[in-house]
């Protein structure tokens, strides 16, 4: 499937319209929710550094920083609450 048809239009509030995939979207709406609310975090494997394996991050690490883009150990099923349960406790909002 080629790039125009993966991409879905993106309205700006000036009336024009933008092309973007699903990634792009992504990243998109995850910038614009940690921007808007200081306490949402992301946390994932290689979602910092490497933007994720789809890239949906990409750049986020370094707008928002380390504290709030965390890379966890490879993610098992008891992995996931465990690293959550302590951003939990102090208020932060995961997005795992």
């Amino acid at each position: 499937m080629d790039r125009e048809r993966q991409s879905a239009p993106y309205h700006h509030r000036g009336g024009g319209v933008a092309e973007l995939t699903l990634v792009e979207a992504v990243n998109l709406a995850l910038a614009h929710e940690m921007q808007r609310d200081p306490d949402v975090l992301l946390l994932g494997e290689d979602i910092g550094v490497n933007g994720g394996v789809f890239r949906a991050t990409n750049g986020l690490i370094a707008r928002f920083g380390r504290e709030r883009v965390v890379d966890t150990p490879p993610l098992t099923p008891m992995s996931s609450p465990s690293s959550s349960t302590p951003a939990w406790r102090s208020a932060w909002r995961p997005w795992d």
